[in-house]
């Protein structure tokens, strides 16, 4: 069956997408912690060539991420390719496809900011926020199939939406924290140095505390959840799982302190962040099956 066949290759095509941004977002992170952010002084190549020396403390990683980033590229423009052929019968498949590519586009062209400006704050947090939006959309398509809707109300359906939208806040603030210094800010936990707000406190820390305040209302928030999706009898497993990760991520966020930012335990906890929001879009979308990406 054609159909068939395009669907299961448009899919293929979305899982590639999904899986090399994980790594690519991991590798985001690792570049980050590692301060390998400017070592290359240029882009898209590095100190002039495509293939830079490697030797090179710091350009092993950072062009092992331009690379991916460029394979991610040209695998969107494959998925409109395809599209293309069949646009007519799927139009909001070839939409969803061309969408990407500018969106990776666009990605590109902050990563290429990240380095001209010098890490910039702002732009590493919109690097991160453009990221993260390509990997939500193109992990949702794939994961996307028909499924029967869960009666939600209104009210329920509104604050899932708000808690989806803390969740994309938490994980852009997150990196403007580590992309402005503050992840060493705060030498403690709950407090930041010994106070709740100490005394002539500088922006990194203030920066920090908010990510922990905002880290609070969004526990709140999914609390809430658990408890209104009780009181409509909607199955509350999804939301369960979500609050674990929710847990497990303050955890992370706590040693990831007294280790001093570890590698390692970074990537983790930008990669559990990214799936709590995934899970919440998810949770969300199921309240609204007629707001699909794909027409397959």
């Amino acid at each position: 069956d054609s159909m068939q066949t395009f669907s299961k290759r448009i899919r293929l095509i979305l899982l590639v997408i999904s899986l090399v941004t994980t790594v690519l977002i991991s590798l985001g992170s690792y570049v980050r912690t590692t301060g390998a952010g400017l070592s290359c002084p240029d882009w898209p190549l590095c100190f002039g060539q495509l293939v830079p020396d490697f030797s090179i403390l710091g350009v092993p990683q950072e062009m092992i991420h331009r690379y991916i980033a460029k394979f991610v590229g040209a695998c969107c423009i494959l998925l409109v390719a395809v599209t293309y052929k069949k646009r007519n019968e799927f139009p909001k498949t070839f939409a969803f496809a061309g969408g990407m590519l500018v969106l990776v586009i666009i990605q590109g062209g902050f990563g290429a900011l990240t380095v001209t400006m010098k890490l910039n704050p702002f732009i590493v947090a919109t690097h991160l926020a453009l990221g993260t939006i390509f990997w939500q959309l193109s992990t949702l398509a794939f994961l996307e199939r028909p499924v029967a809707a869960q009666t939600a109300s209104p009210a329920l359906s509104k604050l899932t939406l708000g808690t989806v939208f803390l969740t994309f806040a938490q994980i852009v603030l997150g990196g403007y924290v580590a992309a402005s210094g503050g992840s060493l800010a705060c030498m403690d936990f709950p407090l930041c140095n010994g106070a709740l707000i100490p005394e002539n406190a500088v922006t990194p820390q203030l920066v920090q505390i908010a990510h922990r305040l905002l880290f609070v209302v969004l526990l709140g928030s999914i609390i809430f959840l658990i408890v209104r999706a009780k009181r409509e009898g909607l199955k509350r497993g999804h939301l369960f799982g979500v609050a674990t990760l929710v847990f497990l991520q303050m955890v992370l966020g706590v040693g990831n302190i007294h280790m001093r930012i570890s590698s390692a335990m970074s990537i983790v906890h930008l990669l559990i962040a990214e799936a709590i929001l995934l899970a919440l879009v998810i949770f969300w979308q199921r309240q609204q099956p007629n707001r699909r990406l794909l027409d397959l």
